[in-house]
């Protein structure tokens, strides 16, 4: 799969698959975003990857590191979910 495929995916997970296929709730799409910001984040701050060089493949290559630093920032004050 090419690198370039995984962000226009994830636009269509958010903006067509979630809501309109699966009927999630706002909150519910807006707490998955905010995983993804993490998972970006992390391969950003963590492995010096850029979210536009992303693949499928470098996350999964990379994915025990991606949970360990998920578990680790779960409770951040920054979360724009708000229950």
């Amino acid at each position: 799969m090419k690198t370039k495929e995984l962000i226009p995916l994830l636009s269509e997970y958010f903006t067509t698959w979630l809501p309109d296929v699966k009927g999630v709730s706002k909150n519910t799409i807006t707490a998955y975003q905010y995983a993804f910001q993490l998972l970006f984040e992390f391969m950003r701050e963590v492995k010096g990857i850029t979210f536009e060089k992303v693949t499928f493949s470098i996350l999964l290559t990379h994915i025990a590191g991606i949970i360990l630093y998920l578990s680790v920032n779960q409770n951040r004050t920054s979360s724009p979910v708000q229950f």
